[in-house]
């Protein structure tokens, strides 16, 4: 399991990407930050957040084009709960702003080389 950190300055909403676990070591690492939900076994991919904790996991074992398929929906939950709690209404008034924002995130996730947290 790895914790990478994805800075991001704009509204000061730092995110950190659960990889290379499956999806009952992520609900143990959410419960540490306070989650009580309910484990959603058969998901792919999760954001979960609170207060000034942003947590997300994808599945790294799916295959490229659906990795990024569910990467980039958690970042469109990521990017909504951000905007939300940082007082920008999340309607399309404002898609633009969504868009970018959500634009920005995946770029700075793109970034990350994977291959050096995956486990051998």
């Amino acid at each position: 399991m790895n914790l990478i950190k994805i800075k991001e300055e704009h509204y000061n909403a730092p995110l950190s990407w659960i990889y290379n676990c499956d999806i009952e070591t992520f609900f143990e690492i959410a419960r540490k930050y306070g989650y009580e939900g309910t484990e959603r076994k058969e998901s792919k991919g999760i954001f979960w957040a609170d207060g000034g904790i942003c947590l997300i996991w994808v599945d790294h074992n799916l295959p490229p084009d659906e990795f990024l398929r569910h990467l980039n929906h958690e970042l469109l939950h990521y990017c909504l709960y951000v905007l939300d709690n940082r007082g920008v209404p999340v309607r399309y008034e404002n898609e633009e702003c969504i868009a970018y924002f959500q634009e920005k995130m995946l770029k700075k996730c793109m970034k990350v080389n994977l291959k050096k947290y995956k486990k051998s």
